[in-house]
C-alpha cells in the first residue's frame, strides 16, 4: 500500500510545524481552493485548544480564492 496524506491532514502537520514555509503554503492551498480551512480549524482546536496562536494564525490566514471575472 501506499500512504498518502489528504489536502487536509497535509494541512493540520503544516499548521503543526508552525514553519514560515508551510505558513506559505496553507495560504497557496487557500488560494487555489484545496484548503478546507473550517475543517483544518476543526481538527487544530480538538489538539490545540481554541487559544493555540496557530488556531489564530490559520483563521487570520489570507482571503479565500477569487473566481476570475465572467466572460462576456
Amino acid at each position: 500500500t501506499l500512504p498518502f496524506l489528504a489536502c487536509s491532514d497535509l494541512a493540520v502537520f503544516k499548521a503543526f510545524f508552525d514553519r514560515t514555509k508551510d505558513w506559505a503554503d496553507l495560504e497557496e492551498m487557500l488560494q487555489a481552493g484545496t484548503l478546507d480551512r473550517a475543517q483544518t480549524l476543526g481538527t487544530l482546536v480538538i489538539h490545540l485548544g481554541g487559544a493555540d496562536p496557530r488556531v489564530e494564525r490559520l483563521r487570520q490566514l489570507g482571503p479565500p480564492r477569487r473566481e476570475p471575472p465572467a466572460l462576456s
